[in-house]
């Protein structure tokens, strides 16, 4: 069976266009002044809450999602990050990211709802209850 996949600015998909690359360099720069052990504490939330991330680890915007949570890549650390596709380093689970219908990647779970597309952390923080950051 042939695949094509498309990746668009925040996300790989073959449906939905995303908001302007601009918006995601903002975001990125925000990012940069939030404190490493802010992030980390945003992640053990995001763990405990059973938040996940469906990937797929030749998309570029899931390797810049996983970025935004740093070096320790706090995303697999704490059991976050889903591999959905075969043959990258983290073990995949093709069915479950099918059971729970991922068409595009990133796509994010949390509290029960779907979120396509790259995340600020302000924006996971927001969505899942955490506060600030």
């Amino acid at each position: 069976m042939l695949r094509f996949t498309l990746c668009l600015v925040l996300f790989c998909t073959a449906i939905t266009l995303p908001p302007a690359i601009s918006t995601v360099h903002a975001q990125m720069r925000e990012q940069d002044a939030i404190a490493p052990e802010r992030v980390e504490a945003l992640a053990r939330h995001l763990s405990r809450i059973n938040a996940r991330v469906y990937s797929a680890y030749w998309c570029p915007h899931c390797r810049a999602q996983r970025a935004q949570f740093g070096p320790e890549d706090w995303l697999v650390r704490y059991g976050i990050y889903l591999e959905c596709e075969p043959g990258g380093e983290q073990p995949a689970s093709p069915a479950l990211c099918a059971m729970n219908n991922i068409q595009a990647y990133p796509t994010w779970k949390i509290n029960g709802e779907y979120h396509r597309g790259v995340m600020s952390l302000e924006t996971l923080a927001e969505l899942s209850g955490f506060g600030d950051l």
